[in-house]
């Protein structure tokens, strides 16, 4: 399993920039996407129409990398998500 930090970015009706992020733990990219689409993880509050998805694998030897798992498995700033072998959604700790 690798995790994956997905971003959204969207604007409002009122044409405001909004931003989302968190960490996924998934099994591949196209996997933590279809975490990410079937649990509604990381749609920014607000936002309407087009958005805008990147989405990355984390270096857990990369230290900004391991420094957002580290604060991320602390609870600090979000959570690290999965499904469990049922399709439920978890929260790594």
């Amino acid at each position: 399993m690798n995790y994956y930090y997905i971003g959204v970015n969207g604007r409002t009706t009122e044409n405001v920039r909004v931003r989302g992020g968190h960490v996924i733990k998934a099994k591949s990219k196209k996997d933590a996407l279809r975490i990410r689409e079937k649990h509604g993880i990381s749609n920014p509050r607000f936002a309407k129409g087009h958005l805008n998805i990147i989405c990355r694998k984390l270096n857990p030897s990369d230290t900004g990398d391991k420094n957002l798992i580290k604060s991320r498995k602390a609870g600090l700033d979000g959570n690290i998500w999965y499904e469990d072998e049922n399709g439920i959604l978890q929260i790594e700790t």
